[in-house]
C-alpha cells in the first residue's frame, strides 16, 4: 500500500515518519522485517536470491532472442530484398548493353573490311590510288574509334552499377558479423518457406562473380578492338554471348535437387555429367 494518505495504522515505518510513504499494514504489524538497504523503505525486501529462479533452465532459451538481434535480422532482410532487386535490374542492364554493342560490333567489322580493302596491296599494287583512300581511311578510323568509345561507355556504365551491387553486399557482411549466429531464429536456420541466411549469401556470391568475371572480360577485351584486325572483334563478339548464361550459371546444381548446396555435391555432379 503506497502514498495512503489519511490512513492511520498501528505501526508505521521506524525509517520514515511520513505518511506518503510505504507503511506496516495492519495484518502485518507484528511480522519482523529486515531492513538490507537503508536508502530504501524498511518494507522493501530485497530479492536478489530471487533473480537465480528467473533466469531460463530449459532447452530454448540457451541463447536469448534480444530486441538487438532482431533489429539486425530485419535489417539483413531488407538488405537482401534490395540485393536481390539490384541484381534484377543489374541483369537487365547487362542484357541491353549486350544487344547495344552488338550493333556496334556489327559497324565496327563493316569499317574494318572497308579499311582492309583500302589499305591492302595486291601483287605489290593497290587498288585504290592515294588520292582516293587517305581521306577514306582517315574516315573509316574516326569512325572505328567513336564505336569503340561508345563501348567503353557502355562498359562504365555496367561497372557504375556493379559497384553499387558491391556497396550492398559489403554492408550485408558487415551486419552479418555482428549478428549472433547461434540464434536460433527462422533467418539463420531456415524453416518451410525460406532457405537458411548462409544459402542467400553463397547465392549473392556467386551471383556478383559472375558478373564481375563477364565485366572483367569486357573491360579486357576493349582494348585490343584494332581496325586492322577483324579477329579481335570476332573474339569480343564471342564474349557477348557466354558458353554458361547467367540464368544457366544460377541453376547450375539446384535443378531437380531438395538437398542444400555444400552438403550433397553429388547433385551437381550429376548435373554437370548430363549436360555433357
Amino acid at each position: 500500500m503506497a502514498c495512503n494518505e489519511g490512513k492511520i495504522f498501528k505501526t508505521q515505518a521506524p525509517e520514515c515518519n511520513k505518511l506518503d510513504c510505504w507503511c506496516l499494514p495492519e495484518p502485518y504489524a507484528d511480522k519482523k522485517v529486515t531492513v538490507k538497504n537503508k536508502k530504501y523503505c524498511w518494507l522493501y525486501q530485497q530479492r536478489a536470491k530471487d533473480l537465480n529462479k528467473m533466469l531460463p533452465n530449459f532447452e530454448h532459451c540457451e541463447t536469448l532472442y534480444t530486441i538487438c538481434d532482431y533489429r539486425l535480422e530485419n535489417y539483413v532482410f531488407k538488405q537482401l530484398l534490395l540485393i536481390e532487386e539490384q541484381i534484377r535490374n543489374y541483369k537487365n542492364k547487362l542484357d541491353k548493353e549486350i544487344d547495344f554493342q552488338r550493333k556496334m560490333l556489327d559497324d565496327m567489322w563493316k569499317l574494318s573490311q572497308r579499311f582492309l580493302l583500302l589499305t591492302q596491296y595486291y601483287g605489290c599494287v593497290k587498288p585504290y590510288p592515294d588520292i582516293v583512300s587517305i581521306l577514306a581511311e582517315k574516315v573509316a578510323q574516326c569512325k572505328f574509334q567513336k564505336k569503340r568509345k561508345a563501348i567503353q561507355y557502355s562498359n562504365c556504365r555496367l561497372a557504375f552499377i556493379l559497384d553499387t551491387l558491391r556497396t550492398s553486399i559489403r554492408k550485408l557482411n558487415n551486419v552479418c558479423s555482428q549478428m549472433d549466429m547461434s540464434v536460433q531464429s527462422p533467418i539463420i536456420l531456415g524453416d518451410y518457406k525460406i532457405r537458411p541466411l548462409s544459402y542467400y549469401r553463397n547465392l549473392i556470391d556467386d551471383a556478383f562473380e559472375y558478373f564481375n568475371k563477364v565485366l572483367c572480360n569486357l573491360k579486357s577485351w576493349t582494348q585490343l578492338l584494332d581496325i586492322g584486325d577483324p579477329n579481335a572483334i570476332e573474339d569480343y563478339r564471342c564474349l557477348l554471348d557466354p558458353n554458361k548464361k547467367f540464368d544457366e550459371f544460377m541453376k547450375t546444381g539446384k535443378i531437380n535437387c531438395t538437398c542444400m548446396r555444400t552438403k550433397n555435391p553429388e547433385c551437381i555432379n550429376n548435373f554437370v555429367n548430363k549436360c555433357k
